[in-house]
């Protein structure tokens, strides 16, 4: 078991027991790890925001069922948000900054000047972290499953599945722009 093994079955354990700032903690651990695998020869800050960039699509699906990729809130995209605001404070200072929690559920759902996530958007940073592809030969057993569109996937099948998440994704857009088209269709029929 790998360092990155552990420390996201810590980070599975602590979100489903509410401690988010462990979580996060695990999480973030995970992520330098595998930043480092991605990009040895950048920086932290940078290999960290570029890795969180690359998986943009699949933290914002699993943590709200939405692509916002690359949109800024108050001049910060989500990488930016997540190291200036919670992966550097508490890795540096022991907390998060004063700017972000995670509290509640959608309804408190904020973002801009003080970020409120629900604790589904640690579910979606792990979830980056899990399917990276350089994280493939990691096989600590995570014992739980991830809600993906109404169908619980074990998180064990998600390890470096990087590739098979995007190509669902595609199909699960695909089909409801195609229920959208056919649900126009049929109200332009009736308007006739």
């Amino acid at each position: 078991m790998s360092g990155i093994d552990r420390r996201l079955k810590r980070a599975v354990r602590d979100i489903a027991d509410g401690d988010y700032e462990n979580a996060a903690t695990a999480i973030f651990q995970a992520l330098d790890a595998t930043a480092r695998k991605r990009y040895p020869s950048k920086g932290p800050g940078a290999r960290f925001k570029k890795l969180l960039v690359d998986q943009e699509e699949i933290v914002w699906e699993f943590a709200f069922r939405v692509r916002v990729i690359g949109t800024k809130f108050e001049g910060l995209t989500m990488p930016e948000a997540v190291w200036k605001l919670a992966r550097n404070p508490i890795v540096h200072e022991g907390e998060f900054s004063k700017r972000i929690s995670f509290e509640g559920g959608y309804e408190r759902l904020s973002v801009g000047e003080n970020w409120n996530l629900p604790p589904s958007f640690l579910t979606g940073l792990a979830t980056a972290a899990i399917s990276a592809k350089e994280n493939s030969d990691e096989q600590e057993d995570l014992a739980c499953k991830f809600n993906f569109f109404c169908r619980d996937i074990p998180a064990q099948s998600l390890w470096g599945a990087v590739e098979w998440i995007r190509a669902e994704l595609e199909n699960i857009h695909r089909r409801k722009a195609e229920k959208v088209a056919l649900r126009r269709a049929d109200e332009q029929s009736h308007k006739r």
